[in-house]
């Protein structure tokens, strides 16, 4: 039996009992759907201040924030060094959240707005970066996996996965489910995001399971990992995945390349032509995306990713620049996704340094890659592909909207 969460009242444990057993089409056209009643739900946007050290170079730093969620979590984590003072200031409407947050714009170091995404597209003007929440990442079933296994990048990892014995092995049991919620994804995520993780409901990935199955990696015969794997036509969906404790020894076992060796095996003798990897944070510094990078994957928009996170900062102020310098951005840039970082020096940048940052964060699926730098490039070289290098050296006060038009005109 499910142990129910205690913290959830009656009636939504009851909305995720009659959304299980509904058909796969019913709950796209469900969360389709969704995304359009949001702005009925958040017309009150709570406002907070934020004080404390920034990560990088311990400065004192400011963050106003609007919203909650887990993506304005994730930001607000990766700006300062540990947890910071917060002060709620009001909740405001959200047709009046940008003319308030003005006042607060120029005596903080940034402002981080969650909303909705039609909020985004008819409230708020185009003078900040708008983050989606979550990205995704998809890659093509190759027609043979023995190039696969044999490709620089990854021939090291598998030859792990072989050593360790690992097999796998596909499950529709209910028992198996209840096995792997309870005892390695919930655990593992908690071990490895703490304050931070994100749960699944377990109603919802149950129902995900039924329509898919549950894929097992073992270990002389014991599961050792799992993943909750969805067949959607020619797609299969990663979902979650899950470790028992032991994967956080020393010594790792290789279970996460197992995972996705033998689940692109059995997208193969299903018949799939494309695997869905599922959500990652919005920065190119993200371990998660990173590994499917080095998989082969493509960035891509992730559908049902319904809120943006609106950064925006008045001027590069040490925090902010120890910001970007670390967490590389991912953002909506026209009509696909860009990411920017910064490349903090005291003296101008070699521009043959561009082309190893492009080599370490490049990544397919990417319209452009904007490297700030704060000390201006050195002259003589020509950028890598699709990267646009900027001088911020003779730059005051450069905010998002100063900088996007500086990107264009670099790019026209």
């Amino acid at each position: 039996m499910s142990r129910p969460d205690p913290k959830l009242p009656w009636w939504t444990k009851l909305a995720w009992r009659l959304y299980t057993p509904l058909p796969p089409v019913a709950g796209d056209v469900l969360m389709r759907c969704l995304r359009y009643t949001l702005p009925f739900t958040n017309l009150r946007i709570p406002v907070a201040i934020f004080r404390g050290r920034s990560r990088c170079d311990g400065q004192p730093g400011t963050v106003v924030a609007a919203g909650a969620g887990d993506g304005m979590n994730y930001l607000i984590h990766r700006f300062f060094k540990s947890e910071p003072q917060r002060e709620t200031v009001s909740n405001v409407p959200v047709w009046n959240l940008t003319r308030t947050l003005q006042r607060w714009r120029t005596t903080v170091d940034l402002t981080i707005v969650c909303v909705d995404w039609l909020s985004t597209r008819f409230l708020f003007d185009a003078g900040s970066l708008a983050i989606p929440e979550w990205v995704g990442a998809t890659l093509t079933v190759p027609e043979d996996l023995t190039t696969l296994v044999r490709s620089d990048r990854l021939k090291d990892d598998l030859r792990v996965v072989r050593r360790n014995g690992l097999t796998s092995d596909i499950t529709h049991a209910e028992s198996d489910f209840e096995v792997f919620y309870h005892t390695m994804y919930v655990p593992f995520i908690r071990n490895r995001h703490g304050e931070h993780a994100v749960i699944r409901n377990i109603d919802w990935l149950r129902r995900t399971f039924r329509h898919g199955g549950l894929q097992w990696i073992r270990r002389d015969g014991q599961p050792i990992a799992g993943q909750i794997l969805q067949r959607r036509g020619p797609i299969l969906k990663f979902v979650v995945l899950g470790k028992v404790s032991e994967e956080w020894a020393p010594v790792k076992s290789g279970t996460t390349d197992a995972l996705y060796f033998f689940g692109i095996q059995h997208a193969k003798e299903l018949g799939c032509t494309l695997i869905d990897l599922g959500s990652c944070r919005p920065s190119l510094g993200d371990g998660v995306l990173r590994h499917k990078c080095k998989w082969g994957a493509l960035l891509v928009e992730q559908p049902y990713a319904y809120y943006d996170l609106l950064v925006h900062w008045t001027r590069f102020s040490g925090p902010v620049v120890a910001f970007l310098a670390h967490t590389s951005l991912v953002f909506r840039d026209r009509s696909g996704l860009s990411a920017v970082a910064v490349v903090d020096r005291r003296e101008p940048a070699k521009r043959a340094e561009a082309a190893k940052i492009h080599h370490a964060m490049w990544m397919p699926g990417l319209r452009r890659l904007y490297l700030v730098a704060t000390a201006g490039w050195q002259a003589g070289q020509e950028s890598p592909p699709q990267t646009v290098l900027l001088n911020l050296a003779d730059v005051e006060d450069c905010d998002p909207q100063k900088l996007q038009t500086l990107w264009h005109l670099e790019n026209s």
